[in-house]
Formats: C-alpha cells, sequence, structure tokens
C-alpha cells in the first residue's frame, strides 16, 4: 500500500477518525432521546414527572463512548498504512476523542434544555436528582464541565484498551485490561465522590458536600493521564 503524505497529517487524520466514530455516537444518542422521551412520557400518564429523567443519561451514554474510543484506536494502524506518523495519528486521537466528549457533553445539555422546557409548559417544577455539580440547567458550564469530564474518561478508556492490545499483543493486552480500562470508572468514581463528603456530628452516614473543585480536579487527571498513557502507548506500538 503506498504512502500519500498529508499536508496536515493531524488536521487529516482527526476528520477521519470523526467520521467514523461521530455517526455512531449521533445515532446512539438519537436513540437515547427517543428511550427517554417514552420513560418520561410514561411517568407523566401515571404520575407527574418532577425530576429530570435526562440528567442520568451518562449511565448508559458513558458506554458509548468506551466503543467510540476503541474505534479511534484500532483506526490508527489504517492511519499509520496511509502515510501518517504515529506520532500524528496519536495527536488525532487525542483531539478526536476530546471532539466527540465535548460533543456529546453539548447533546446531554441540550437534552436537558428541552426536558425543562417541557416541565415549564407542563408547568412542572424541574428538580435535579443525585451527585451533580450543577443544580439547574442554566449552570451550562458546570452541566459541560461534569459530562465532559466522565465521557472524555471513558472514550480514552476505550482508546487506551485499544492501545494495549496493539502493543501488547491479545494475550497481554487481556492481562492488562484492568490498566487500560481504568481511566473510565476512575474518571466518574472522582466526579461521583466529589460531591460527597462525611457529615456533621449531629447526622449519621454521608450526604452530599461542595467540593467539586476536588472532584473535577481528579478527574481531569486521570483523564490526562489516560490520554499520555494512550499516547505514549501509540508512539511504542510495532505499527507497520
Amino acid at each position: 500500500m503506498s504512502r500519500v503524505p498529508f499536508p496536515n497529517p493531524t488536521g487529516a487524520a482527526t476528520r477521519h477518525l470523526l467520521r467514523l466514530t461521530v455517526p455512531w455516537v449521533a445515532a446512539v444518542f438519537a436513540v437515547l432521546s427517543l428511550g427517554y422521551a417514552v420513560i418520561t412520557v410514561g411517568i407523566a400518564i401515571w404520575g407527574k414527572p418532577e425530576h429530570s429523567v435526562w440528567a442520568s443519561v451518562h449511565w448508559v451514554a458513558q458506554w458509548t463512548g468506551f466503543p467510540a474510543g476503541i474505534f479511534i484506536g484500532a483506526a490508527i494502524p489504517v492511519l499509520v498504512a496511509h502515510g501518517v506518523s504515529r506520532h500524528h495519528s496519536a495527536l488525532a486521537a487525542g483531539r478526536a476523542a476530546l471532539l466527540i466528549a465535548a460533543g456529546m457533553s453539548a447533546a446531554v445539555w441540550v437534552g436537558l434544555v428541552v426536558e425543562w422546557t417541557a416541565h415549564r409548559v407542563a408547568g412542572l417544577p424541574h428538580r435535579i436528582d443525585g451527585s451533580h455539580l450543577y443544580a439547574n440547567v442554566g449552570e451550562l458550564h458546570l452541566v459541560f464541565t461534569e459530562y465532559f469530564l466522565i465521557f472524555a474518561a471513558f472514550i480514552v478508556a476505550g482508546w487506551l484498551v485499544a492501545a494495549g492490545y496493539l502493543r501488547l499483543g491479545p494475550r497481554w493486552g487481556t492481562v492488562a485490561l484492568p490498566l487500560t480500562f481504568a481511566p473510565g470508572p476512575l474518571g466518574l468514581a472522582a466526579i461521583a465522590a466529589g460531591w460527597r463528603g462525611p457529615v456533621d456530628e449531629d447526622s449519621p452516614g454521608w450526604v452530599s458536600t461542595a467540593h467539586p473543585l476536588a472532584a473535577v480536579s481528579i478527574a481531569a487527571a486521570v483523564m490526562l493521564a489516560g490520554l499520555a498513557a494512550a499516547y505514549l502507548t501509540n508512539r511504542r506500538a510495532p505499527i507497520k
């Protein structure tokens, strides 16, 4: 196979990776939107949907990001075969991973706005349950930050898993799965645990507390460490 030089190899490779993964992510989000709409209608029929259903979509959507990361990692040998260096291929993979995470986060916010609008039209409150950085859909920067870090962690985990198999082979790639998959659950745990802490002496158990900076910092560090590991693993992979 002939190697074709690119005037902007990182940009061209990024566009190729986005063309490969975005249709998959968009299709899954379309199905999720329909499913959550059906759930909301069902709640409206049998009661009053006063709480956000869509706010929990990341529990499903994060598993959309994971295979997207695998697609990205699996496509790197093809890019190298077409003349893109491993350095530029890995840079493109990192850029594509972050762009996809940003798009998924924006989609979640749009869904929250649509849900909030429907609640307002129906004269119902729109409460956000669970441990979240944001309290309402108007806090766009908080909504985006929370979901971006979660989705990016799982996309990076998928890329690192693919890079691990490419670098280590099927046997040792499988052995390394607990390490290569780790950025996903670790990033999610950092975000979830960041809103919780020990209660006062007068109250038993644990309650939600305001520690967003620590949670965001830890989740961002996990994601960046995963990006660096995936990049370095791809740089050392025996791609021909």
